[in-house]
């Protein structure tokens, strides 16, 4: 039977103070000592919530085994004593008692668990309740001050509170709630996105942003068209939009007395009655919202429509017109995951240590360079790759940055040549998928596939429209090594 603590006999030792000279910190599981600022300052301001652990040697020497982190942040900040628990020596051979220590500090770092997110906040609104201000809270729990401010937001918020309380979510996915609060058909987008797809909470909430904002462009924009004494229907796409009945677009019309057979324009028909514009949201572009206006009953107002002879051109089918539905919708939800997979390409950039990424760097620009023709741009790529990493771009006198900026940037920074050059790697592939104007956009980037599956293995939750795309290609692929097989 295993031997087990028992606290009628042990020895709980005492507190002494012991001069920071006679203080030997021993061998300890953690093979550094990870203390930062932070954990250094709530030492300083608030001493030992919990006493390091020692025993006294013949020479009278304390030495530390258990509080190594605790005792290193002591000295460093300078104290003249250390209060210490002082203990009895492990009575026992030199290697049982070797094994004993190790495993007492195995289960002491072991079994220490941290706040959760819900108890942290908990803590924060109790100060906040007790007067304490943001400022105050930040600074004297050694926190930043935007983790305290989301906090006490989410702790306001009685749906955010409970679903943090409730499901295994973080700080910032409850804060996701108190900005949608006023919404409910977004909080319950948002928490079926975390209790289903929790990986996909950042693109889910990137996708209702951008609806949000052009709805809210749609609403401004039919606010101001009705003051301006039109009619205002609503069209959920901004394509396929049927003209009203009775009616011809503004840009087809001219007045018939006209010689020259000018085009009405839209700022010039006030003076016509049944005008009528269609509104519809367009959340690719840098002005959300858009609209199509119309004329009713334009013979009797002495305007004419041109006529286009149609030709023998066919008439797209149900299946043709799906097919440019599903394309214009791809491109879209992936201008959408593109902001999202940047940032998060952003963060993975700005880790202290990065995988091993030579074999794909290699790849990249030997294969994946040429057969994405990224050659023919490959300033893009160097301008990305700076914007990724955060950096300022090197000025030049041609306004853009040249190979020979960029090299120069790298021989005066040179700690920064391997992480620019897999952000370069990275950025020639952006380049592309993040373009929503290339021929390629949406899923017909078969050469991307490779680049997102190594997204996805580097910890990067791929978007739906990525995952489509990824298996797009393997589809594709295995269709043409079949052909392959077949014609062999």
């Amino acid at each position: 039977m295993a031997t087990t603590y028992d606290p009628t006999t042990a020895d709980p030792g005492q507190i002494e103070k012991i001069p920071a000279g006679d203080v030997i910190i021993d061998p300890n599981v953690r093979t550094s000592v990870r203390i930062d600022k932070s954990f250094v300052s709530s030492i300083r301001v608030y001493g030992f919530q919990q006493h390091p652990v020692g025993y006294r040697d013949d020479d009278g020497k304390v030495h530390i085994t258990v509080g190594q982190r605790r005792t290193s942040a002591a000295l460093e900040i300078g104290w003249p004593v250390i209060p210490i628990v002082v203990k009895p020596k492990i009575d026992a051979e030199h290697d049982r008692a070797e094994e004993l220590r190790i495993l007492a500090q195995l289960a002491e770092n072991e079994q220490r668990e941290a706040l959760t997110d819900a108890e942290r906040v908990a803590g924060y609104k109790t100060l906040a309740l007790l007067g304490v201000s943001d400022d105050q809270i930040a600074r004297k729990t050694n926190a930043p001050k935007q983790q305290v401010q989301t906090a006490l937001a989410v702790a306001a918020s009685e749906t955010a509170a409970a679903a943090l309380e409730s499901r295994p979510i973080t700080l910032e996915q409850a804060a996701y709630l108190v900005e949608f609060e006023d919404d409910p058909n977004a909080v319950e987008q948002i928490t079926e996105t975390l209790t289903e797809r929790p990986e996909q909470i950042d693109h889910a909430v990137s996708r209702i942003r951008r609806d949000r904002a052009a709805q809210a462009a749609v609403d401004e924009l039919t606010a101001k068209l009705q003051a301006a004494g039109w009619e205002v229907s609503y069209s959920p796409v901004s394509y396929g939009i049927e003209t009203p009945k009775g009616a011809a677009a503004i840009g087809h019309l001219y007045r018939a007395d006209d010689k020259k057979q000018q085009r009405l324009d839209v700022d010039h028909a006030e003076k016509y009655t049944g005008r009528v514009a269609v509104v519809f949201p367009r959340p690719m572009f840098d002005n959300p919202a858009g609209a199509e206006y119309f004329i009713r009953g334009y013979a009797d107002q002495g305007l004419e429509r041109f006529s286009w002879s149609t030709g023998a051109r066919p008439k797209a089918t149900e299946e043709e017109k799906a097919a440019r539905r599903q394309k214009r919708a791809d491109k879209a939800d992936m201008a959408l995951a593109t902001e999202v997979r940047r940032a998060w390409i952003k963060e993975f950039l700005g880790q202290k240590k990065l995988p091993d990424m030579s074999r794909w760097i290699a790849h990249v620009v030997f294969e994946t360079d040429q057969a994405l023709g990224a050659s023919q741009r490959p300033g893009n790529a160097r301008d990305l790759a700076f914007e990724l990493l955060g950096l300022e771009q090197p000025s030049t006198k041609f306004g853009y940055m040249s190979r020979g900026a960029s090299a120069e940037f790298i021989t005066g920074h040179p700690g920064f040549a391997a992480p620019l050059t897999a952000a370069y790697a990275i950025a020639i592939c952006e380049d592309v998928i993040g373009d929503p104007k290339h021929p390629w956009a949406g899923l017909q980037m078969a050469e991307l596939a490779p680049y997102l599956e190594q997204l996805h293995e580097w910890g990067y939750p791929l978007s739906d429209v990525e995952q489509r795309l990824v298996d797009a290609a393997l589809a594709k692929w295995a269709e043409r090594a079949k052909q392959n097989k077949d014609a062999a």
